[in-house]
């Protein structure tokens, strides 16, 4: 099954209470409570940050009454927690932001993290240091797990992951889709569409963009590979290994187009590297795999 198909409705359901146990949250024993001692001019600083924020937020046109809304910073809660069904939880230096009912937004395991959730049962998730993960829709999550690490959603069941890596990006814009980056260093996953895939991982350098719906473009199991899509219903771009037994690395599979694919690199049985794989148009079938220095241009 392609990995498309499986982003239909239930997905997001089930990634979110598996996102739940993602990291160190499972080890969590309260609501920043074990920091509710800490004690600086620079904690009372964030401290006031977030109260200017809560008070915004509640005053701003638009934000409904209604939703639950959490904040956290530096351990401590801004709001009371009983009957609240919006969660914030942060660590040391860690700024997390819950604003919707069930929404949940964590920021721990390093320092200097932000999570910040927007909308019913939202998740944002920070486990890594200097790692921003920002989840805005229902039924939206981001998460991030390294240094310096982004993930960011916005649009509704969307999934945006940058984890076990440094300096990895994944950005999604549209619904039911997912990118993701990461276990390897300076990934990158950009997704525009609905109902579609950006991948980037294992491997560093790797570059995933998507611009349409009911596609995939995968950059994986190599270094330095870029898959684009410009095109919908359906576009397959895939560079890079087949596996991890089965690399590829400086692959480029290219598609703008409707219906066609583009693949550069290992195949299932050899690797590939330094492939082109390219289509401008529609219905086409582009094949570099396999071997190196490949090149398959159509039409």
């Amino acid at each position: 099954m392609s990995k498309v198909a499986s982003l239909l409705p239930d997905r997001a359901a089930h990634q979110h209470a598996a996102l739940k146990n993602f990291g160190s949250i499972g080890d969590a024993t309260g609501k920043g409570t074990s920091m509710r001692h800490a004690k600086g001019i620079g904690r009372l600083g964030l401290l006031a940050v977030g109260l200017g924020f809560g008070a915004a937020v509640v005053t701003t046109p638009g934000v409904a009454a209604a939703d639950d809304m959490q904040i956290s910073i530096d351990g401590f809660d801004l709001f009371p927690t009983a009957g609240n069904t919006a969660t914030a939880i942060s660590g040391m230096g860690d700024f997390a932001i819950a604003v919707g009912n069930g929404a949940d937004a964590t920021a721990t395991g390093g320092f200097f993290d932000t999570a910040f959730a927007d909308g019913t049962n939202s998740l944002a998730v920070d486990d890594g240091t200097l790692d921003t993960a920002t989840a805005v829709g229902v039924l939206s999550e981001a998460a991030t797990g390294g240094f310096a690490d982004s993930a960011s959603v916005d649009g509704n069941a969307g999934l945006a992951e940058a984890m076990n890596g440094n300096f990895d990006s994944a950005t999604l814009f549209g619904s039911n889709s997912s990118a993701e980056a990461g276990f390897g260093d300076f990934d990158s996953a950009t997704l525009v569409g609905s109902v579609s895939v950006a991948a980037a991982q294992n491997g560093s350098g790797d570059s995933a963009t998507l611009f349409g719906n009911f596609s995939e473009a995968e950059a994986e199991f190599g270094n330095g590979d870029l898959a684009s899509v410009f095109g919908s219903m359906p576009d397959a771009a895939i560079a890079g290994g087949s596996s991890a037994t089965h690399l590829g690395s400086d692959d480029l599979a290219a598609i703008l187009g409707t219906g066609s694919t583009a693949l550069a690199g290992a195949d299932m049985t050899a690797p590939g590297n330094f492939d082109l794989a390219a289509v401008f148009g529609d219905l086409l079938h582009a094949v570099a795999q396999g071997g190196n220095f490949l090149v398959d241009l159509l039409p």
